[in-house]
Parts: C-alpha cells; structure tokens; sequence
C-alpha cells in the first residue's frame, strides 16, 4: 500500500524501545480519544504483560507519531490443560489530520503479518465506526457480539429464572488462564474481586457502583448463579451483566434497568486458523483491553 514516503514506521518491540515512544502515544492518545492514558496506565499495558512484550507500531511524520496499533500478548488455556499464545490488539488510532483507509490499512496490515509470522492469531473488540472495515476490508471473522445489560437488585422476584441450561454451558475447549499471575496483573488497574464455591465461579469489579461481571463460570451442570444474592452481600445495588452468561446466571430479584457501555465485538485474525476454532474460546470482559 502506497502511503506518503515522509511517513516511516517504528516497531517498538522490546522495553527500551517502548520508553522511547511512550510521551509520543500518551500525545496522539489524548488527541484521538480525548482523555489521556497516565504513566501507570501506560505502563501497565505496554510494560507489565505477564506474557511477553507488548509491541506496537508507530507511524511517525516530520518526529510526530500520526498512527498506532499495539499487540498484547496473551493466553488461553484449554480443559487438557495445554497453552495457546496469541494478542489482543490494542489502542489502534490514527491522528485526525492523517485519518485515511490507506494509513489504516497499512496499518492493519503489518500488524496482522507480525502476528501470522508468529503463529498466533490475534482478537480484537472494534467499535462501531471500525468494525465494518475490520471485517470487509481487512478479512477479520466476527465469530461474538454481546451487549451489557444493567439491572437493579429489588426486594421482590418479578424475572424469570435462568437456570444454566443455556447452550454457553460449559462447552468452550478454551478459556483464560485464571492463575494469579494473570489476574494480579488484570487487576492492577481495576480491583477485582472473586466469589466461588464448588458450584460456580465469577471475577467482577466496582463500576460506577454497580458490581460489573467480567468473568463467570459454573462448576456443575443444572445450576446457576445467584448474582442477586452475591450483589447484595457485596452492597451493590445494581449489576452489569454481559447478555453471554445469561445462560448461566439466575435473573432472579434483577430488574432490568437500560444496556451499558457499548457491545462486545468479538473479531478474530486470521479468518480461522488450524489449531482451534475460535467460536470454543469462553467469551469474557476480561478479554477485552477496555474493561
């Protein structure tokens, strides 16, 4: 792809090189997303991955960066217990000024070849305005989409009951690696906090006040999880519930209030690989960089 010959591009693949260029993204961040990303939130993605380096590519005019694409290396984990790496792309942006399909698709396209030169795949939750071009254009497969529903914990049960016999139970080959190291590091940012028994397991966190499910699991089939009851032990007087553990999650004593934030885009790249299908991989906040 032919794009201006005064624009180069910096690949930042070890910690030197990340340092190098962290003022220059913490700029083109706040121009593009009009809030800024701090030194800790910055080095908690680019410095901290406990999996390896986190690499980004730097498209630079005239000493000033004008595009950025990060890839985070991750891991999931399947029932046998075996690891398969892979990224979760990150803070993809382009400067206002510089905004163009040429420019984003060179992009796009050097980072899905350093992730196929990898042997991994990558997954990435584009938003409304990129979503189109990341399936037409760029050839990515759209395998979940989900929105977060908020509702309020009440006195009395006016739902229904979900009772875990949805298709989500437990047929996913692969899920995250829910070791310490792992969730000490996803929750540097955002505290996370854990209820499990022998019956079922969820990882949520406080957002804005309502207790936020990230990550929910049952541990036997036929039941379900009380997410009223662990809200109110917990003080919480509303959930966020992402629609893809409704199949798992009891609706009892919630009354559905408005949808949250905005819905989950689940992309893969490439389209589909060898080793695994990408519709086996557990869906959940914590995948996501946003969350």
């Amino acid at each position: 792809m032919d794009i201006n010959k005064d624009i180069i591009l910096f690949i930042a693949d070890n910690r030197e090189k990340q340092l190098k260029i962290k003022n220059d993204f913490q700029d083109l961040f706040l121009q593009v997303f009009q809030k800024s990303l701090d030194d800790i939130q910055w080095e908690h993605f680019y410095l901290n991955c406990p999996y390896g380096q986190t690499v980004s590519f730097a498209y630079y005019h005239k000493n000033i960066m004008i595009a950025h694409g990060g890839l985070i290396p991750q891991q999931l984990i399947s029932k046998g217990g075996s690891t398969v790496d892979y990224f979760l792309q990150t803070a993809v942006m382009v400067s206002k000024e510089f905004q163009n399909l040429a420019l984003f698709k060179n992009l796009m396209d050097n980072m899905d070849r350093y992730t196929e030169e990898c042997g991994r795949f990558s997954l990435a939750f584009p938003n409304k305005n990129t979503f189109m071009p990341f399936v037409k254009m760029l050839g990515w497969n759209p395998v979940r989409e989900y929105s977060i529903i908020q509702y309020k914990v009440v006195d009395r049960d006016d739902t229904c009951l979900t009772s875990g016999q949805g298709p989500e139970y437990e047929t996913f080959e692969y899920d995250l690696d829910l070791g310490s190291k792992f969730v000490l590091w996803r929750g540097e940012l955002n505290k996370l906090f854990e209820s499990a028994n022998d019956e079922y397991k969820i990882i949520f966190k406080d957002h804005e006040g309502s207790l936020e499910v990230m990550y929910a699991s049952l541990c036997r089939k036929g039941g379900f999880i009380p997410i009223s009851k662990i809200a109110a032990e917990s003080g919480f007087q509303s959930v966020n519930l992402p629609e893809c553990y409704l199949g798992i999650i009891s609706l009892e004593n919630l009354q559905r209030e408005k949808e949250v934030g905005i819905a989950q885009k689940m992309c893969f790249y490439p389209f589909q690989v060898n080793n695994l299908s990408y519709e086996s991989i557990k869906p959940s906040l914590l995948l996501s960089d946003v969350f």
